[in-house]
């Protein structure tokens, strides 16, 4: 069953912002970038900052922390 969330009563004009993603997507991607970081000899970074989306980059860092 549906679960549904106001996300915000607007009075005027606006836009929302919606994302998701699985864990398993999350690793996916990882090995990805780090498989082609390591067949370019470049150098890959993760960076986070839980302090806007905070549940959405937190699982990120759950993750690879």
């Amino acid at each position: 069953e549906p679960i549904r969330h106001v996300v915000n009563d607007y009075q005027g004009p606006g836009v929302a912002l919606g994302m998701f993603n699985t864990d398993a997507s999350i690793v996916d991607f990882a090995h990805s970038s780090l498989k082609y970081a390591l067949d370019r000899k470049y150098p890959l970074y993760l960076s986070t900052k839980n302090t806007i989306l905070k549940k959405y980059d937190g699982r990120f860092k759950d993750i690879f922390q």
